[in-house]
């Protein structure tokens, strides 16, 4: 059998420009506490789930489609992101803890992320190339202005550092 993976590992994924500007509209951003994965009926508490803060921006959107046109070849139609921060003292309180739930992910053709935070292997993100495995085959750390994109049907999951009350990241979801 063959496997054709396709995945970015993009250090100083946005300009110096870029990533000034991205980190203002972040920081003028109004977060809403929401929980991951949201389309789980059966969640009566964000705290049961992956909790997770989240905002939206077409300024944002527009900043990291032409990004991504200049810094990779894939085919972009369309582009769908989100910021988000997770905070330790949430996910303690959740039963997941610190490991976020394997997944992949839907309605897109590649996913990925680009860190705002931190500089640790244990705070970026797992693949999984077989879905009876336990241990990831990939870990990328995370890494401010770091992207990591792979094909969306890839299971994966977040990781967190507990050395660090929160992680900043920005979502990518292309179609």
């Amino acid at each position: 059998m063959v496997f054709i993976l396709l995945m970015f590992l993009i250090d100083n994924f946005y300009s110096k420009e870029d990533w000034i500007k991205v980190n203002d509209i972040i920081n003028n951003l109004k977060f809403k506490e929401t929980y991951q994965p949201r389309h789980s009926p059966n969640i009566d508490n964000r705290l049961k789930a992956y909790p997770c803060h989240e905002a939206h921006s077409d300024e944002l959107i527009n900043i990291l489609t032409k990004t991504l046109k200049e810094k990779t070849d894939l085919n972009i139609g369309f582009v769908r992101s989100a910021i988000r921060k997770i905070y330790l003292d949430e996910l303690l309180q959740s039963p997941l803890g610190t490991e976020g739930s394997l997944h992949y992910d839907h309605a897109c053709q590649f996913a990925g992320v680009v860190y705002f935070d931190g500089l640790s292997i244990k705070g970026g993100t797992s693949l999984y190339f077989h879905n009876e495995q336990f241990e990831p085959d990939v870990m990328y750390a995370a890494r401010p202005n770091r992207a990591v994109i792979y094909k969306a049907d890839t299971l994966h999951c977040a990781n967190y550092d507990k050395a660090y009350k929160q992680r900043i990241i920005q979502t990518i979801f292309v179609s």
